[in-house]
């Protein structure tokens, strides 16, 4: 996990005002000067420091109290001029190197104050404080070896500082060095257990190391310190989403992100959890959010792009979508999202070129092959395994309800019936396989019949929904015919709905339930019915409609008698009955 740097950096931006006493060119100056900053008369001392440095013999150290003060009083042009001029009459003088560095840090300047305090750290090499500064400014700087390095000199001169042991632990995790990382900031917290900063990047470091409800307790421990703590809420929500509770996530990340507003992480996994709960208007928010502070994030864009088309406002998702591909027009899945929205508005011309565009990026893209085909009017031999696994895995959470409500599906009460009327099945006698078992709506009916019921499917979220029904003995996920092949005489009953149709050629799926059914056991599906074709086609809709002569022929070829043949209707297509067929077959004795 990528940290969230945080240091005692700001403490730079109070920028040496425990110097001046050695800053003066004389002591009358000196005092004069430091009356005038206790009698509040900031602008009094301003004048005077200024006054000195225009004067011809002005020294280095007239210029440093000049540039301290003006930093103190948020005058960074003034203060840089005046510091630079300090080393530029000496430059050995540790104090004048050591402030220009701590001021470039705070003006962003961040190579340029590795090299001051570099230059700091040789004129001084016994003071851990610069070394400790030069750790921390290497750490900002992505100079993540050297920050390491410089914390260990610090520590080296300085060995119970807990503030060095916070830095080093950060520089150890910037480079995934968790368990060391984890090690020094637990060393940090015996000597300061007040420092917040140390709990939550300890958080950070236990997520990294998998050890969640460590991880749980440091964050919290955090927050108990510093409630606005937004680095705290936003571990917290990672810890959330890696244990499965999202609604807890967005909870933690919406914290993270009102916290620490300008940060694009926390809104960005913000947007990412409540795309994951559907709450799409809020997503888009968050993803808003992160476009604010850096509108060249193409990923952004694209999620943007998916928050719309999800609510079916193709237009804007198209727009998203545009935007993410003139930042990085080399990727894929925007691509994707643009071919799915194009589709959605059936604006076939755009579509095959989108679609073409896909394959330049990956010319095995297998969904996109599929869709073109589709597009194409081409019949190929079967769906490809990543493109039925990614539309069933975005259909799960909604699929009972879509299917049996809005598409009136009843196929599996049809296919349990045929069976029922047809074979004298005693209960809980038959071993059965659930051939593309999605969320299980053949359980209910077939458990009853079965010793054991073992469910296959390619989509996991499928099989997620399938294991709440707690109706199968077994499911897994996965090819069935790779299922079917790893038994031999192992099943007295197949059973498949809505399943072939995502299959064209169904040689092979005949073969492996011949062998993987006991002799006499019993194959059921379904199929669109295709008796237009001489074997199977592949309609508009993107499935596999197949003839019953062509069933027939492989049923016969793999041992299979036919029971029945059954027409029904399988579901809805738009306003129209989907016509299709129910078989009974029978494994022969004699295979």
């Amino acid at each position: 996990m990528k940290p969230i740097y945080k240091s005692p950096i700001r403490k730079i931006q109070s920028v040496m005002t425990d110097q001046r006493q050695n800053t003066a060119t004389n002591r009358a100056n000196q005092l004069l000067v430091e009356g005038l900053l206790v009698a509040g008369r900031q602008q009094e001392a301003m004048g005077l420091c200024r006054r000195i440095c225009q004067e011809p013999g002005a020294g280095p150290r007239d210029w440093l109290m000049y540039g301290c003060l003006s930093a103190d009083t948020g005058d960074i042009a003034t203060a840089k001029t005046a510091l630079k001029k300090a080393v530029e009459l000496d430059p050995n003088f540790v104090e004048a190197q050591f402030a220009l560095g701590k001021l470039l840090v705070v003006a962003g300047k961040l190579e340029a104050a590795v090299i001051r305090l570099e230059k700091a750290a040789q004129l001084q090499p016994d003071n851990a404080d610069i070394w400790l500064t030069l750790g921390i400014t290497c750490g900002l700087a992505k100079q993540i070896t050297k920050a390491e390095e410089y914390c260990r000199r610090s520590l080296e001169l300085k060995p119970g500082s807990a503030q060095t042991l916070f830095n080093l632990a950060n520089a150890l995790q910037a480079q995934g060095k968790l368990s060391e990382s984890e090690s020094e900031y637990e060393k940090a917290l015996e000597i300061d257990p007040a420092m917040v900063a140390g709990w939550s990047m300890l958080a950070q470091a236990k997520v990294g190391l998998g050890k969640f409800d460590e991880a749980e307790a440091a964050a919290t421990r955090a927050l108990t310190l510093d409630p606005r703590m937004g680095e705290a809420h936003y571990t917290l929500g990672l810890i959330s989403d890696e244990l499965g509770d999202p609604q807890r996530a967005r909870d933690h990340f919406r914290q993270a992100a009102q916290l620490l507003p300008k940060l694009p992480d926390a809104h960005w996994r913000l947007g990412q959890i409540l795309m994951k709960l559907k709450e799409y208007p809020e997503a888009a928010e968050s993803f808003q959010a992160v476009l604010n502070i850096d509108p060249g994030i193409a990923k952004v864009h694209s999620a943007m792009g998916d928050s719309f088309y999800q609510r079916k406002l193709y237009g804007r998702a198209e727009n998203c979508y545009r935007k993410a591909l003139a930042l990085n027009n080399d990727y894929l899945d925007v691509h994707l999202g643009l071919a799915f929205t194009l589709r959605a508005m059936k604006r076939n011309d755009e579509l095959e070129k989108q679609l073409v565009e896909c394959l330049r990026i990956d010319p095995n893209e297998g969904q996109v092959r599929h869709l073109l085909a589709v597009l194409r009017g081409e019949t190929t031999t079967t769906a490809p395994a990543d493109y039925v696994a990614k539309v069933f895995d975005g259909y799960a959470e909604n699929f009972d309800a879509h299917l049996v409500g809005a598409l009136q599906y009843h196929t599996p009460e049809h296919l349990y019936e045929l069976l029922r009327e047809r074979v004298a099945v005693a209960a809980n006698s038959l071993d059965v396989i659930d051939l593309g078992c999605g969320t299980g709506l053949c359980a209910p009916l077939f458990r009853g019949m079965a010793r054991t019921l073992h469910g296959v499917d390619l989509a996991s979220r499928m099989i997620e929904k399938a294991r709440e029904r707690a109706l199968y003995d077994t499911l897994e996920v996965g090819d069935i015919v790779a299922a079917l092949k790893s038994k031999t005489a192992a099943w007295d009953l197949a059973i498949s709905t809505d399943v072939f149709v995502y299959v064209g050629a169904l040689e092979e799926v005949f073969a492996a339930s011949s062998a993987a059914l006991k002799p006499g056991g019993f194959l059921a599906f379904s199929i669109e019915a295709g008796d237009d074709s001489e074997t199977f086609v592949l309609r508009n809709t993107g499935r596999y409609a197949h003839a019953s002569s062509y069933i027939r022929s492989l049923s016969a070829a793999a041992g299979f008698d036919e029971i029945e043949r059954r027409a029904v209707v399988l579901r809805k297509e738009g306003l129209e009955d989907m016509q299709g067929y129910l078989f009974l077959l029978r494994r022969s004795d004699a295979l």
